[in-house]
């Protein structure tokens, strides 16, 4: 193996294009440019960080790197800095009553309001384990927060006291009303609800599914990263997943890589535009039937990791930022030109900023793009960087947070990121096709990696550094990493955390306890397989449908719908249908439905 060494991963990057194009394969580079491993958790992106206030003056940004929210003047040089409890991670952010802004605070389980004159916290209400949208609805004097853990969760904004808790199902994402309805999304599943505040979802749409007339192939929408109101229509940007088969084989001497070179193409993840696994797209909903619009790939062409969407005040424009990419897009809303991905108009993109840009909103006719690695604000005119507001702080460089998310650091071939399929270091919700392997579903990352060696359904890569040569090497068309640099990556990935549904109202302690006891049993089986810290044995093991898998964790399960390798169950209840179950996993043909309730009330505490 030719090993070489870089000061800086920009001139890792240049030597690695220069390589490409004399064709040396790219198992044969190794990035050993510094590894940066900060002492402060970094946590995964997540978008929707940034909001300019309806008089356009005034940026107020949330920096979950650091623990606070900034207010930035946009006419002015003048940063304010918020500090937060340590840990807080703030996230999406509201306007309220004049100089008020509320922030959900994703980690710190909490709602916050900032008074901007003062730049300090006004109050502080805890309001579920994981507030990811909110919503400030100005005709109640009301909050609303969704929790990723289910709960629809309304406050009276001028107290922040709870008024309603409605438990409307796991992962919600966005909360937003147009006109007089209120809508959630639902994240992996990129769904669009509209609910009923007693407590009923009205009605439930998704994007439409696409199919590839080039490339012969459908995908189907998933991981709704930001969803937005702009006038009578609701704009998302989300991702869409291949549904075709992926094939894994080895590139032949046909491809150009015949040489003894197995793996070093990156074709096994698909070459040209719509044959990769993943596209970044950006559907309109609109009218009372919520009839989806999607724009296409050739509008969306270059983006992968979506995070964050902003639409201009007049409805006509949109700009998506792509941290993997490192790019931000303008978008005509009224000129999309859908089609296929080849011959896609780069116009469109924003002139090159420094940092990763991580989320958007315009100021009136300008855009404001957060970056962070330095945190700064960019605001454009024109596409072209017209003023750099510094916001300052302790660096936050972390290699592992890098590698996991921007594929430039992987010098990848493909342009997906690991983010792309493990969004926030959890899973997507999708099952793949793959070639010799069949359905597999993607497998969470948070709470799951620590003691569960080896990795994969397959249970064939028995580290970290084999997984990413397997992955992000051969599959995904990236360059091998130095060891360092890896084991910053494993740093960053041992350091996230699973997410848990919210109790159920209606199930009490008593009725978990039974589960516990029947998981426990050894006649029912469950913990003869899902045992120990991380309720596996790291073992692969027959449940009677198919070759003999690896078993996974059941930290965080509740979250992981659909279940099963190939996703067979979309709830845990369905686990259990013997359909889906395997007449080898456990022994539960004896056990009746309030049995199998206890059951799933148990593991959803997992």
């Amino acid at each position: 193996m030719k090993r070489r060494s870089y000061e800086s991963s920009a001139a890792f990057l240049v030597v690695f294009a220069a390589a490409c194009q004399s064709g040396l394969p790219t198992e044969l580079i190794v990035d050993d440019s510094p590894a940066s491993v900060p002492d402060a958790r970094v946590p995964p992106l997540a978008g929707g960080t940034l909001l300019v206030t309806a008089d356009a003056a005034t940026a107020v940004v949330s920096d979950p790197d650091r623990d606070r929210v900034s207010i930035a003047s946009l006419t002015h040089d003048d940063v304010r800095a918020v500090a937060l409890e340590p840990g807080d991670e703030p996230g999406r952010l509201a306007e309220g009553p004049p100089g008020v802004v509320f922030v959900a605070l994703r980690r710190g389980g909490a709602v916050v309001a900032v008074d901007l004159d003062a730049a300090s916290v006004a109050q502080r209400a805890a309001v579920c384990e994981a507030p990811r949208g909110i919503l400030y609805d100005g005709s109640s004097a009301s909050l609303l927060v969704a929790c990723a853990s289910g709960e629809l969760v309304t406050l009276d904004a001028s107290t922040l006291e709870e008024t309603r808790r409605l438990h409307v199902g796991p992962d919600l994402r966005d909360v937003i009303k147009r006109g007089d309805d209120i809508f959630v999304t639902h994240f992996r599943s990129a769904s669009l609800t509209r609910i009923d505040l007693d407590g009923a979802p009205l009605l439930r749409v998704q994007p439409p599914d696409g199919l590839s007339e080039a490339a012969d192939l459908w995908r189907e929408p998933n991981v709704a990263w930001r969803t937005v109101v702009a006038g009578d229509a609701i704009v998302m940007v989300h991702q869409m997943a291949r549904v075709t088969e992926i094939d894994l084989s080895p590139p032949t001497d046909e491809d150009g890589a015949g040489d003894g070179m197995e793996g070093s193409s990156s074709e096994s993840y698909g070459g040209e535009c719509d044959e990769q696994p993943v596209h970044a797209e950006l559907t309109v909903f609109r009218d009372d039937t919520l009839v989806a619009a999607p724009a296409g790939p050739a509008t969306m062409g270059g983006l992968h990791l979506p995070v964050d969407v902003a639409v201009s005040p007049d409805g006509s424009r949109a700009v998506v930022v792509d941290p993997g990419a490192h790019r931000a897009k303008e978008i005509d809303l009224n000129g999309w030109l859908g089609g296929d991905c080849f011959g896609t108009d780069e116009s469109s993109a924003l002139e090159e900023m420094r940092g990763t840009p991580v989320a958007v909103a315009y100021a009136g006719d300008a855009v404001v793009v957060q970056t962070r690695e330095p945190a700064e604000l960019h605001m454009f005119r024109n596409r072209v960087i017209d003023r750099t507001i510094v916001l300052g702080g302790e660096s936050r460089a972390d290699t592992g947070f890098d590698l996991f998310h921007n594929t430039s650091e992987l010098s990848n071939q493909t342009g997906m990121a690991c983010a792309s399929c493990h969004p926030e270091g959890r899973d997507d919700g999708h099952v793949w096709v793959f070639s010799g392997e069949g359905e597999r579903r993607t497998q969470s990352l948070a709470g799951t990696l620590a003691g569960t060696a080896p990795f994969h359904w397959g249970g064939n890569l028995p580290t970290l550094r084999s997984l990413m040569d397997e992955v992000s090497t051969r599959r995904m068309g990236g360059v091998k990493q130095s060891p360092a640099r890896v084991a910053a990556l494993e740093s960053w990935l041992l350091g996230l955390e699973p997410l848990r549904v919210a109790p159920d109202p209606v199930v009490d302690q008593e009725l978990i306890d039974q589960g516990q006891a029947l998981f426990e049993d050894e006649t029912v089986g469950c913990a003869s397989c899902h045992s120990g810290p991380s309720f596996t044995n790291n073992r692969n093991e027959s449940v009677g449908r198919g070759a003999a898998l690896q078993v996974p964790s059941l930290i965080g399960i509740g979250m992981r719908a659909p279940f099963m390798h190939d996703g067979c169950a979309e709830t845990l209840m369905k686990r259990f249908a013997p359909a889906c179950g395997g007449d080898q996993h456990g022994d539960i043909d004896g056990l009746d439905d309030d049995q199998r309730a206890a059951l799933v009330a148990y593991m959803n505490t997992l």
